[in-house]
């Protein structure tokens, strides 16, 4: 049985980022979109994956937020890049929200894609930091 007290988990430190929040709300909206459409988004893979890419790109922008100094000392960086690959669907219609969400996915699946390569030297040079939370 699962138990919650307030004295732990307040002393769970809490980090705002506002340069940050606009992209998590955006990757959340692609998230949930993607959990509601029955069809295929990308018609070469499910759209559990497009899910999980884009929950690793989530899980790689708090980790910046959480700890700054390791990725400015390993010279990774989302923010740059999100600004230009993360394109907010707030006042799309659904049909250009998948859209949208398609050329995104396909966005980071390219092999210069800078988040990509990021989130994969993330899991490389910053693997001791981020390993125990990964697989926990």
């Amino acid at each position: 049985m699962l138990e919650l007290y307030q004295k732990p988990l307040s002393e769970i430190p809490i980090v705002e980022s506002k340069e940050f929040t606009k992209y998590i709300e955006t990757i959340i909206d692609y998230i949930l979109i993607i959990s509601k459409e029955k069809n295929l988004i990308n018609i070469h893979v499910p759209n559990n994956h497009l899910i999980e890419v884009f929950e690793e790109l989530l899980d790689a922008i708090i980790f910046q937020i959480y700890f700054p100094n390791d990725f400015k000392e390993k010279k990774i960086d989302f923010l740059k890049f999100l600004e230009r690959d993360i394109i907010s669907i707030e006042n799309s219609n659904l049909e250009s929200q998948i859209k949208i969400i398609h050329e995104t996915y396909q966005k980071l699946r390219e092999k210069n894609n800078e988040i990509r390569n990021n989130i994969k030297l993330m899991k490389i040079e910053l693997r001791d930091l981020l390993m125990p939370i990964l697989t926990a």
